[in-house]
């Protein structure tokens, strides 16, 4: 991106910003990340119905050949102009806090938590940021992001016990942060207000720096990596066997992300419901020994996949098979009751 492409929006007079010299010009800030292409340097592209499911936004059940009189709007670029616009619409002059998650749970994707921050503070908001899916998928510098709070959990993605959990409060607001059980060292400040409390079983706290060894030792980047990588191409095998599409392109996922389900499962449905996508999960849980969520988004059936260290392709060459047995099945879905 030439870093003069937002410039007409931050000067008053365009011919002297083109004419400005480079020593002399100063970028604006852009208040967006902006997607990052770069993989596209070191590969062939493959163009196409595989580029087209990844990056435009076209329905697959028409034949786009008129681009010059309607154009094709790329998913990136769409994603970039609606994010800020939508958290705008639902801040008022009451906003006190914002929640937002870092890796949504049911739509798995990467949340810009710098940008929405940075746009919170402009206006005197404070955010918390729900991160259960951030520990041991993302590089997480806390300090950089900048969020007033910041709350994560150790038993998924960093596969320490249950109960293990990190709250990260900035400075100015651990003197008003109270836990739910006040208890032992109440008044003695923030860490020890909230280091006894009560009856709490400390055995999950004690042994969480043995998990902590084991992936240092097995160094974080080089987890991260391959857990991103795979997903990556699981996720375009998953898609292309099944000829559908990710919610989401590779660029904004971690090591977790949606694909749709083949649409022959369920397209004689008027609308799908928590019942089928639950019909669906059971039938590959007890048939065939995968475990793994299936969501509702958008009246379409999606499977929720996550990829760790100890996960291989095969597991996911598994899955797909299982879901094209499924195809095979007449009237395992039916439509479901709808109140008026």
């Amino acid at each position: 991106m030439n870093k003069r492409d937002f410039g007409s929006f931050h000067a008053s007079n365009v011919e002297e910003l083109i004419f400005l010299s480079e020593e002399n010009y100063q970028p604006p800030d852009i208040p967006i990340k902006l997607p990052d292409f770069s993989e596209y340097q070191n590969e062939v592209v493959t163009f196409g119905k595989k580029i087209k499911q990844k990056h435009f936004v076209l329905g697959e059940d028409y034949t786009f050949i008129n681009h010059g009189a309607f154009g094709a709007v790329i998913k990136d670029v769409l994603l970039v102009a609606q994010v800020e616009n939508c958290l705008l619409a639902g801040l008022h002059d009451n906003t006190r806090l914002v929640v937002v998650d870092h890796i949504p749970s049911n739509t798995p994707f990467i949340m810009p938590i710098k940008e929405i921050t940075d746009i919170c503070h402009e206006r005197n908001i404070k955010v918390l940021v729900d991160g259960a899916h951030a520990l041991g998928q993302l590089d997480l510098n806390l300090k950089e992001l900048d969020a007033d709070f910041y709350a994560t959990n150790c038993h998924k993605w960093l596969s320490a016990c249950k109960g293990t959990a990190l709250l990260y409060v900035t400075k100015p607001y651990q003197e008003i942060m109270m836990p739910l059980v006040i208890s032992h060292g109440y008044d003695s400040g923030f860490i020890s207000r909230f280091s006894w409390t009560g009856l709490h079983d400390y055995s999950p706290f004690l042994a969480l720096h043995t998990a902590l060894d084991f992936w240092i030792s097995l160094k974080p980047a080089t987890i991260r990596k391959y857990m991103h990588t795979l997903a990556k191409q699981v996720g375009d095998m998953l898609a292309e066997t099944w000829e559908t599409e990710l919610l989401a392109s590779s660029d904004m996922i971690g090591s977790m992300f949606c694909v749709q389900l083949p649409k022959v499962i369920y397209k004689h449905l008027v609308q799908v419901c928590y019942d089928h996508a639950e019909t669906i999960q059971n039938i590959l849980y007890h048939k065939f020994n995968i475990e793994v969520p299936v969501k509702v988004i958008n009246n379409a059936l999606y499977v929720r996949v996550s990829v760790h260290i100890y996960n291989t392709i095969e597991d996911y060459q598994h899955l797909a098979q299982a879901v094209i047995a499924i195809m095979g099945q007449d009237g395992l879905l039916q439509e479901a009751d709808v109140p008026n």
